[in-house]
């Protein structure tokens, strides 16, 4: 009987715990981003990078935001990231420009407009295009980029749950 109660009452606190991570609060949200290009120059070129924003700011637009890409290896002078441009709430832009030089452009296509003060929902697919040309003249473009973002939350659960599972076996081996 008294295993009976303790097992409702951790599986009532892993609830909570699971209730209580999903809560986001004001930071520094980090994407990570990796494909290889389709079409263009760079045909066959793998890349990655990331770009964060906070969730504290602007919640269509930010600016300066940090922004990273492995081709080539040269930093970004402007950066933004703005959420469902155009009114169209399927997308979420990122962009990234250097002066008189390379232009990226990050389009994520997604159900929900993420309105950037949460994890972006579950995304659909992204693209990539990318140019040693500001305005784009010449694009190098990957239409299945991949972009996670690490959810530290997920993985804590998991691991409260597996433990409880362990000491729970380990209980009724002591007892038999």
């Amino acid at each position: 009987m008294k295993t009976g109660r303790t097992a409702a009452l951790l599986v009532a606190l892993l609830a909570f715990l699971h209730l209580t991570t999903g809560v986001a609060a004001a930071a520094i949200l980090t994407y990570q981003y990796s494909g290889t290009f389709d079409t263009g120059p760079l045909a066959g070129t793998a890349y990655s990078g990331t770009f964060s924003y906070d969730t504290a700011g602007n919640m269509n637009l930010q600016t300066g935001i940090p922004l990273t890409f492995s081709v080539p290896f040269t930093p970004f002078t402007t950066t933004t990231i703005e959420a469902h441009p155009t009114g169209i709430p399927l997308f979420t832009l990122v962009d990234g420009r250097t002066t008189g030089g390379n232009s990226l452009h990050i389009s994520i296509t997604h159900f929900v407009s993420p309105e950037l003060n949460a994890p972006l929902p579950a995304i659909q697919f992204a693209s990539v295009f990318f140019s040693p040309d500001p305005n784009f003249t010449v694009v190098s473009i990957d239409n299945d980029t991949f972009i996670t973002l690490p959810e530290p939350g997920t993985s804590i659960l998991l691991t409260t749950g597996l433990a409880a599972l362990l000491g729970v076996s380990w209980r009724r081996r002591q007892r038999a």
